[in-house]
Order: structure tokens, then sequence, then C-alpha cells
């Protein structure tokens, strides 16, 4: 889990050079872009009236009150958003490479248990919305997760839903570490050890989307 993908959505050249078409746009991907280009005109007045408010500052703190204006993003703009995206995914790729590489070279890739997932995906105007904070469909909230190491079948794939908070469980049986008792979620082994899908089937999943800049 990188966090890498976030936005300012900028990579190397190199990657870059893969994707980017030429643009005679404006935005070159940065967190401010994205901001004004979601923020609405009524989350506009009202952090004009109280900017003191919570959520009117960003994650450190700092009032919004100079990135009250909005933005208007074209199908050329979008167009070249995703493609800054995918390059930043990109470069992720390689980097992961290296990641396996050193594993190989130190002897540990088969013993290591490897596990990829990410904590969300982006909206990129498939629901009308940028980011990742204000809807709950499925290009956001529907994350990949694949686990790799001693013991696990190869080519696998489970159609169970699962949730990130299994991660913590699935580890430490991975690890031969004794449970922690009431913690949140539970181990995926038996799902590819023993298909014991049943203890999964009645469980409720949540996902929660705070609408900011609403």
């Amino acid at each position: 889990h990188y966090i890498d993908a976030h936005s300012d959505y900028v990579a190397l050249p190199e990657h870059e050079a893969l994707f980017l078409k030429p643009f005679d746009g404006k935005f070159t991907g940065t967190t401010r872009e994205l901001f004004e280009l979601r923020v609405t005109d009524a989350f506009i007045e009202s952090c004009r009236a109280t900017p003191e408010a919570d959520r009117c500052k960003d994650n450190m703190g700092t009032p919004l009150t100079n990135l009250l204006r909005k933005s208007v993003l074209d199908g050329d703009g979008l167009v070249h958003l995703v493609d800054r995206y995918d390059a930043g995914i990109h470069q992720l790729d390689a980097e992961l490479g290296r990641v396996f590489e050193f594993l190989n070279e130190q002897g540990l890739m088969e013993r290591a248990a490897v596990i990829i997932t990410a904590d969300h995906g982006e909206a990129l105007m498939d629901h009308g919305d940028l980011f990742h904070a204000a809807s709950q469909y499925q290009e956001v909230i529907r994350v990949p997760l694949l686990v790799r190491g001693p013991g696990l079948p190869e080519g696998k794939r489970v159609a169970t839903p699962v949730s990130l908070v299994d991660l913590t469980p699935t580890i430490l049986e991975l690890a031969g570490v004794r449970p922690i008792i009431g913690i949140d979620g539970r181990s995926l082994v038996p799902l590819w050890r023993k298909d014991e899908k049943h203890q999964f089937d009645e469980r409720d999943l949540f996902a929660e989307a705070p609408g900011e800049y609403n």
C-alpha cells in the first residue's frame, strides 16, 4: 500500500511520456486543482460565512479561504487528468518491481507473504465526481487485494466480498502469531485453504464517505 497514486497526479518524466498526450489546458493534476474542480457553490458560500469551521480547513488545519473558487473541467482536461493518474500507477508498478527484485536478491521472496491493496479508488468522473471522499460507488470502494506467499494456491480467485479490516488478522495468521481477541475483521486464510466461505456469508461490510466539500 503506497501513497504515491494519490494526488498530486505527478510521475517521473519517463512514466508520463508513456501516457501524456499534447495538452494545452491548465490542469497539471495538483490536489489544489482537483479541489477547485469538485467543490460546490454551497460549500464555497458556507466557508465564506464561517471560515473557521473545521470542514473549511484542510488536513493541516489551514483555512481554505484562498481556495474558494470553482473551476470547470472539459473533456480534454479529464482525459489529461486520467492520463496523469495512469502514469502514476505505472510508476508505482515499477517501484513494486524494485521491491520484488530486492526480495528475490535476498532470497526472501519464496518465504515472504506479499499483499497488495489500496485504501480506496479514484472517482475520475465516473459518476460525476473527482477524488474519493464524496461517494461510495464501486470505483471508489472496491480495491485490489492480491496475496502471494508460502502455502497459497497460485491463480486462485476468491469472489467472496471481504474488507480491509480483515488484513490484520490475516497477516497475523500468515505470520503464525496468535490472533488478537476482539479485533475487527477475520482472517481470510480459510477462504483459500479450506474454501470455508459460509463464515463470511452473513456478514455486514461497511464503507464510509464524509462527503466533504459539498
